[in-house]
């Protein structure tokens, strides 16, 4: 991910004077109660000049819940091979992520955010009954013209090693006449993308962001029913970006291995539910690609790349 950004971006870690908050949990915070306060929140905003505060919610010890990463598994489509899905520790972290952004001294309101790029790297298998550590904390922030983009960051421990990374880069929506229009897609190129590996029609439920919302913790309202995202300015309700991403890697199989990669994903346009989606897995020279698209190819609702090599 490109830190310094067009529009600046501000990184904590360059404000020494920043305080850190950190917050040590003993068991996974629930993710009600972060929801409750994120509906009643009133945040102020960022203040000029002011950098984000640098929050840190920690989880020194989770143990692994099975039946939940067996439904997971169902849902996105990787197989069980006794390791961790490498989407599944972003999942783990949901609990801590919503600590963060409904904190007193977060000064965004939760309710609405968008999900605009996931980069994941994992150094290590993991094994799926891994006892495993977990700290996520606010990298900073930028200006742009849809509002103000921040980074949450996630580390995972296995023992005294980080077996895995991942950064989630968030959009606050400045409020807008303009801001629920998108200009028309660009019709597709001619044929089939060169280096194709993979290609598979996906039919995604009406049901499936309650399925997903269950067993991720993820219930914002704009993935549960059209009435309640109606509320947040979707036209329908929407499915989760991360089950997105994951079901494009679960299709992917064996072209992703489990240790010394990094995968980033830039979500493009909501999964309105129910609809039909096509991922097509690609090879070049630099790895392997993939993307998500309508069924015609004229909406692509994410892009992704998984790179050897952890970064």
């Amino acid at each position: 991910m490109n830190e310094s950004g067009s529009g600046g971006y501000v990184a904590v870690d360059a404000h020494p004077e920043v305080h850190s908050i950190r917050e040590v949990y003993t068991a996974p915070p629930s993710m009600m109660a972060a929801y409750r306060r994120a509906l009643f929140a009133r945040k102020p905003g960022l203040i000029p000049g002011v950098p984000m505060p640098r929050i840190v919610a920690a989880l020194p010890r989770l143990d692994p819940d099975l039946d939940a990463l067996r439904t997971y598994r169902r849902l996105t489509g990787f197989t069980d091979d006794g390791m961790l899905p490498i989407t599944w520790p972003q999942v783990l972290a949901g609990s801590l992520h919503a600590e963060i952004l409904t904190h007193p001294r977060f000064p965004l309101g939760a309710m609405g955010l968008v999900h605009m790029h996931q980069s994941i790297t994992q150094h290590a298998p993991i094994p799926e009954d891994a006892a495993l550590g977990l700290e996520a904390w606010v990298a900073g922030h930028e200006k742009t013209r849809r509002g103000i983009e921040f980074e949450l960051r996630t580390d995972v421990r296995r023992g005294e090693y980080v077996v895995w990374q991942g950064t989630t880069r968030i959009l606050w929506r400045r409020a807008s006449k303009s801001s629920g229009k998108r200009s028309k897609p660009a019709p597709p190129p001619p044929g089939e993308p060169a280096g194709v590996i993979r290609s598979a029609a996906i039919r995604v439920p009406e049901n499936m962001g309650r399925r997903y919302g269950r067993v991720s913790g993820d219930l914002n309202p704009i993935h549960l029913t059209a009435v309640s995202a109606r509320l947040f300015g979707f036209r329908r309700h929407i499915v989760h970006g991360m089950w997105s991403m994951a079901r494009c890697i679960a299709e992917l199989d064996d072209d992703v291995p489990t240790d010394g990669v990094t995968i980033t994903t830039d979500f493009k346009r909501p999964v309105f539910l129910p609809s039909r989606l096509v991922c097509v897995g690609t090879r070049d020279e630099e790895g392997v690609g993939f993307v998500l698209t309508s069924p015609n190819g004229r909406t692509t609702h994410l892009e992704g790349r998984v790179t050897l090599g952890a970064r």
